[in-house]
């Protein structure tokens, strides 16, 4: 699952304040570099009070890696990127490694696993952060999760898709970045993405369609397609049926023909695309409504109402069951009532058998994140009053069988989005004292945050 991109719907400006000091919408030093910043030089410094001052020293920067020993360039996109990919598996990056949550008043009651920091950290922009703050999951059509994230070692980038436990799958470096700069990988079912931003007429890196990616399987990325930069916000999205742009309408781009750009739902304010298989659901702005859309039936609303007293959000599946929210009763932005729903999967919108798991979930934030489903549970990222009416971001895990569920609140350790399910565990990005980081938590362990029957 891919980060969210921020919606105003529904969201008072206050909340949105709180949500994004939490962390909830990501981290601006994700961003590519504006024109101010600081690329590949030398830093000026105030000089000693003993020295000529009428003269700058020019003080040099510590040194930073150079491109991994083995690896070759990658020139396919374009031979100004500074991009590094490894020419046989073994020059892989190592797997991921995992140890203890730090500890919290939330943590001790857990069973939590984070990333191991076993790399320098970024400077500069991505100072304070060693993993990207918009690190996703992919998963594939058995299940399996896949961490997409990009390692910061100083200024300098490394792109991968790690199994949980397991090898690297895909690895890109970025030697440099004011040229080129991958953002965001993306993935879903056997294909991923980079998007790529390139310098605009003004000099600001700015994305426009343009990616590389292909089968997470094989070693090598494809170059896919290039686009002049343009300042319309176009976010990439890939599954088994092509990649996904909802930047004027949802358009595919079909991996055998990727130049060839596929209408699918012309005009309209779409946002959070998935796909899954060779399918891909969104949601509807001001409708607040879900569509589907299949090779066999197209574009189809999925869950709507007749008028905008309800709406629904946060669809999302794992090809046993649909899990989204619906909210009913508003007369002003925010729904007074707000349950979470379940149904059998279906892809067609007039099969669709749903039921109320429970009633009880907050109003705010209302289809600003997919809820990730597996193994019989669905977990999202939601906001919550505490004990002492301070409204804190946590994460709701629901078992889809009878609506028990857990909202696990972030306490020193921030829980914000929900990654993926496994079996055993569900998987979420947030932050705790070193930055971001991904949390692995057991399900078995979730019973002192069991919320009251629905």
């Amino acid at each position: 699952m891919r980060h969210p991109r921020s919606r105003p719907l529904l969201l008072t400006a206050t909340v949105v304040t709180a949500l994004a000091a939490r962390g909830f919408w990501g981290c601006a030093s994700e961003a590519p570099p504006g024109p101010g910043i600081e690329t590949e030089g030398g830093t000026i410094t105030p000089v000693d009070a003993g020295r000529d001052t009428s003269k700058p020293v020019v003080e040099a920067a510590p040194p930073e890696p150079e491109p991994p020993e083995g690896w070759v360039p990658w020139n396919d996109f374009s031979p100004t990127c500074s991009l590094y990919v490894p020419p046989r598996r073994e020059l892989l990056p190592p797997p991921l490694e995992w140890e203890p949550c730090l500890d919290s008043p939330v943590t001790q009651k857990l069973a939590c696993r984070r990333i191991k920091k076993k790399w320098e950290g970024g400077s500069g922009p991505t100072q304070g952060e060693f993993l990207s703050p918009v690190t996703s999951a992919m998963i594939r059509e058995n299940g399996s999760v896949l961490i997409s994230t990009t390692q910061y070692w100083g200024r300098k980038r490394m792109n991968i898709f790690a199994e949980l436990d397991g090898a690297v799958k895909v690895a890109v470096y970025e030697h440099r970045t004011d040229n080129c700069l991958l953002f965001a990988g993306a993935g879903s079912g056997s294909h991923y993405i980079y998007q790529v931003s390139e310098p605009g007429p003004d000099g600001r890196l700015t994305g426009g369609v343009s990616a590389i990616g292909g089968n997470i399987d094989e070693l090598r990325p494809r170059f896919l397609i290039r686009t002049p930069p343009d300042e319309r916000v176009h976010t990439l999205e890939a599954g088994n049926a092509g990649f996904f742009d909802e930047g004027a309408g949802v358009t595919l781009y079909r991996w055998d023909a990727p130049t060839k750009p596929v209408p699918i739902a012309p005009g309209g304010d779409y946002y959070l695309v998935q796909p899954w298989g060779d399918m891909a659901h969104w949601s509807v702005g001001e409708s607040v409504a879900d569509m589907i859309w299949t090779p066999e039936g197209g574009a189809q609303p999925f869950v709507t109402f007749p008028d905008r007293t309800k709406g629904a959000g946060s669809l999302g599946t794992d090809g046993v069951h649909w899990v989204w929210v619906e909210g009913e009763g508003r007369t002003t932005v925010t729904y007074p009532r707000v349950s979470l729903m379940v149904a059998p999967f279906t892809r067609n919108p007039s099969a669709l058998q749903k039921r109320k798991l429970r009633g009880d979930l907050d109003s705010l934030p209302f289809g600003t994140a997919k809820f990730v489903v597996g193994h019989g549970f669905a977990a999202r990222g939601m906001a919550r009053n505490d004990d002492a009416g301070v409204y804190k971001m946590g994460i709701l895990v629901a078992r889809l069988s009878d609506g028990v569920a857990y909202y696990l609140p972030s306490e020193r350790v921030s829980f914000a989005y929900a990654l993926a399910m496994t079996k055993d565990e569900v998987i979420v990005r947030g932050r705790d004292k070193d930055g971001t980081n991904v949390f692995r938590i057991r399900l078995d362990s979730l019973g002192a945050f069991e919320l009251p029957p629905p």
